[in-house]
């Protein structure tokens, strides 16, 4: 499943986090953006994988194949925060 963080720049702009939210907690295997940094003519608004990691391991679909990993648990809580 794909799915978008963000469409045109109206999530940037209102720095509402809403949408990416939702995209890390629907247990998309691919999450598009185009803000993997803040723009800062718009604002504050970015989509990252939790702590910096480049991805995350879906728990939703898999938990047992996610043991051992060097990824970032998938996961509502938190989600999208640098």
């Amino acid at each position: 499943m794909h799915t978008y963080a963000d469409a045109d720049t109206r999530e940037a702009r209102k720095n509402d986090t809403l949408r990416r939210d939702w995209a890390f907690a629907s247990g998309a295997q691919v999450i598009s953006t185009d803000f993997l940094v803040a723009n800062k003519r718009i604002g504050k608004y970015q989509v990252r994988v939790p702590q910096g990691h480049i991805a995350q391991c879906n728990v939703q679909l898999s938990p047992a194949r996610c043991g051992g990993l060097d990824l970032e648990a998938g996961g509502a809580a938190g989600a999208g925060q640098p």
